[in-house]
C-alpha cells in the first residue's frame, strides 16, 4: 500500500457526542429550511391571481431549494396542517393551496426585565 494514502484509510468511527452535534445540526438546519419554505409559499400566495387557474403555486426553486432537505411539494404541504390547507380540484391531481392561518403575523412575547440570572439582578454585587 501507498503510505501517502494510508491517512486515508485510518478514518476513526464519530464519536457520540460528535454524532449528536452532527445530528442536532441536521435538525436545525432541517427546522430553517422548514421556516423558509413556509415563508416562500406564503409570499406567493399572497401575489394576486396566482392560483385562478387551479393550478398551485409552487415555489419556482422548490425542487432545487427545499426538496432535497423537506421532500415533495404536496407531503410538505400536508405536513403542515397548522399552515396549509391542499384543496383538491375538480380532476385527479388538481389542487390548490390555501393559508389557513389568514395571513396572521406571529408577535413575540414582549420581553420581561428580570428573566435571567436570579431576581432583578446583574453582575456583580450592589446591583
Amino acid at each position: 500500500a501507498d503510505p501517502r494514502f494510508e491517512a486515508y484509510d485510518a478514518v476513526e468511527p464519530l464519536t457520540e457526542h460528535e454524532l449528536f452535534v452532527q445530528r442536532k445540526r441536521m435538525e436545525s438546519v432541517r427546522r430553517d429550511s422548514a421556516c423558509k419554505a413556509v415563508c416562500r409559499i406564503k409570499h406567493g400566495l399572497r401575489q394576486p391571481g396566482v392560483q385562478q387557474d387551479g393550478r398551485p403555486f409552487v415555489p419556482a426553486d422548490w425542487d432545487r431549494l427545499f426538496k432535497p432537505m423537506l421532500g415533495s411539494y404536496v407531503k410538505f404541504l400536508l405536513s403542515r396542517p397548522d399552515q396549509f390547507r391542499v384543496v383538491e380540484g375538480y380532476s385527479p391531481g388538481e389542487y390548490t393551496v390555501e393559508d389557513v392561518t389568514m395571513n396572521k403575523i406571529v408577535k413575540a412575547l414582549p420581553w420581561m426585565k428580570g428573566m435571567g440570572k436570579g431576581k432583578d439582578k446583574g453582575k456583580g454585587k450592589g446591583k
